[in-house]
């Protein structure tokens, strides 16, 4: 189980995979707490207000913030509350990165086999 907290975001990642998290920092409710999607993931990465998470099927996907356009969605809100696929372009084949972080107003992707370092944001 890991367990990621940004000021904005909480989430949890079980042992199954199952992604848990609290989307609506708004208005705090503990009870609110709920699994973000019938997707399974491997990893995830917690910022300020949003994050990414890869799935085992290796696709990426972000919810939160995408002011900046840090999740690639071309919906650029402050608080995009459902968990939704990252449009990975061009060169980036989501099979091919092998790390990835969430920053303050950015998200980084990196393929060691491309030997690329990718960013949205």
């Amino acid at each position: 189980v890991n367990i990621f907290a940004g000021k904005n975001i909480s989430l949890l990642l079980d042992k199954k995979g199952i992604l848990y998290g609290l989307l609506d920092y708004e208005n705090f409710n503990i009870d609110e707490f709920r699994k973000l999607s019938p997707l399974k993931f491997t990893h995830v990465s917690v910022s300020f207000d949003f994050f990414i998470a890869k799935s085992k099927n290796n696709h990426f996907y972000g919810a939160g913030s995408n002011i900046y356009g840090q999740i690639g969605s071309k919906n650029f809100s402050t608080n995009i509350k459902e968990i939704s696929m990252i449009p990975l372009k061009g060169v980036m084949n989501n099979s091919k990165i092998d790390m990835f972080a969430a920053g303050h107003f950015h998200s980084v992707f990196y393929s060691a086999e491309e030997q690329e370092v990718y960013a949205m944001g």
